[in-house]
């Protein structure tokens, strides 16, 4: 049997909103992404461990400030772009999010920390 990992696994989407900023966010940009564009790939984010689900939410919104912003960035870089109201309502009209509470590791390689930054 494959090793689990003690963490939840938040799956995170854009939405409309977001490809909407996105498009408008890089003046120089003369193609800006469409939705299809950011929905493209999701990205996962691991959080503390939950036992049960009503506290999945909880643990997001501890983090939801950092993935908001990761996701930001990840399209782009200057924060004077981004949007100022970065709530957790905002958050949730901008990002389809979904969780995973069994992760099993099926790699032989060692498990890597990878610092940006």
């Amino acid at each position: 049997m494959p090793p689990s990992l003690n963490r939840l696994l938040v799956l995170v989407t854009p939405k409309a909103p977001f490809a909407e900023w996105a498009a408008r966010a890089d003046p120089k940009d003369k193609t800006p992404p469409t939705l299809a564009d950011v929905r493209r790939e999701s990205t996962a984010y691991l959080i503390e461990e939950c036992v049960m689900e009503p506290e999945y939410l909880r643990a997001l919104k501890r983090h939801f400030h950092d993935i908001f912003e990761n996701e930001l960035a990840g399209w782009y870089t200057l924060e004077e772009t981004w949007p100022k109201n970065r709530s957790f309502a905002i958050f949730q009209e901008w990002f389809d999010f979904s969780f995973v509470s069994m992760i099993h590791d099926l790699a032989n390689e060692p498990l890597m920390v990878e610092e940006f930054g």
